[in-house]
């Protein structure tokens, strides 16, 4: 077939090339090597791609997605404020935390809805795994390394923080029936049931949504945005939250890390990756502790209390609460501008102006014959 390749790959994970290079349906190294370009969404896909195939790709560019400004851009804060007030039933000095995401498993919604729970009820918890400390178990409760070599007694890896954050609220923007997570079953497990401070899109089904006028409207009320996903090719909630001007706390690895403003959360230090059983997919496990932390620093305006409670010395120094978030917002904002449609359309229109001119310039070529 007389044609010019391009290869767009949406890649999410280190092995996920791997997995289907070695597939008996679909052979696509037979396509990595025989395309004339491969395009990823920025530098973590193209590092993926190059550890799987283990050499250097004759053609390999980077062309990320974009971002419309003339929909997803900051709005006053009165008007946003006003929108919290009237719409959502907000009070006017709620801290408003976004999660903009399908419901799906490696989103990770759980450890958004447990962290909100200790933050409106602190109480001693583990900072692997949230589990909460009673007391009396020499390990976690509810401890994800227990039974195996690494697991943790709570009295090494233990703590606690002061006074609630009565002001936080945490909004899902998500489907409630997905292939993810039973959000009502998990605001029950973690305390938040009843607190009213869990609100969620009236949207119930994937594909069933609101405009995106609607949209940059609710990421502009949140005052920041979360996602302790799992893992991201690329994550659009991530460039449109930051259009409007708010930072994301993000977990610490994966394709979003190419551009994401707010604070990243670590990674397990015991276990940083697990692993999806049929596809072998390596998930990022973020550290709970550094999930709360980074919530709690961008929630709360009382910095004394936040020392205290995260161990930070007086002669660090930091940004908490409404002095963090304009801050980060302000670069997430100037991030977001490089992102716009408008300059990364051009880089798509040169390329393929490119491979039209170099198909005309060349005789036909048929090595494509299995495609």
């Amino acid at each position: 077939h007389d044609f010019r390749w391009i290869a767009y790959t949406a890649i999410d994970s280190e092995i996920a090339p791997k997995i289907l290079f070695q597939s008996k349906e679909m052979d696509l190294s037979f396509v990595f090597d025989k395309h004339d370009v491969t395009l990823a969404y920025g530098p973590f896909g193209s590092a993926m791609i190059q550890k799987a195939l283990k050499k250097v790709l004759k053609d390999l560019r980077e062309i990320p997605h974009g971002v419309d400004p003339a929909i997803y851009h900051p709005v006053p804060a009165d008007v946003a404020s006003e929108y919290k007030v009237s719409e959502m039933g907000l009070p006017k000095l709620s801290v408003l935390t976004g999660f903009f995401s399908r419901n799906q498993p490696r989103k990770n919604v759980p450890d958004a809805i447990k962290a909100l729970g200790l933050l409106l009820h602190p109480r001693t918890f583990c900072a692997d795994c949230g589990g909460i400390w009673l007391g009396v178990h020499s390990k976690c409760p509810g401890n994800r390394f227990e039974g195996t070599p690494i697991a943790r007694k709570c009295d090494q890896a233990k703590l606690s923080f002061g006074e609630p954050r009565k002001n936080l609220f945490l909004y899902l923007h998500m489907a409630a029936e997905d292939v993810g997570w039973h959000i009502p079953g998990l605001s029950a497990r973690f305390g938040v049931e009843g607190t009213k401070r869990l609100l969620q899109t009236a949207v119930g089904q994937v594909g069933v949504g609101v405009s995106e006028a609607e949209l940059a409207m609710l990421y502009n009320v949140c005052d920041f945005t979360v996602l302790p996903t799992y893992r991201e090719g690329f994550g659009m909630t991530v460039i449109e939250s930051m259009a409007c001007g708010k930072p994301v706390v993000h977990t610490g690895w994966s394709g979003h890390c190419d551009f994401a403003v707010g604070p990243r959360i670590c990674l397990d230090p015991a276990r940083p990756f697990t692993y999806e059983t049929q596809s072998n997919l390596p998930n990022a496990m973020p550290h709970f502790a550094s999930l709360v932390m980074a919530i709690d620093q961008l929630a709360t305006d009382d910095e004394k209390d936040f020392r205290k409670a995260w161990g930070v010395p007086e002669s660090a120094k930091i940004l908490v609460g409404q002095a963090a978030r304009e801050q980060q917002g302000a670069e997430a904002l100037s991030v977001a501008e490089r992102y716009d449609w408008k300059k990364v359309l051009p880089r798509w229109e040169a390329l393929v102006d490119e491979q039209i001119e170099i198909k005309r310039n060349r005789p036909a070529w048929t090595h494509l014959t299995k495609v």
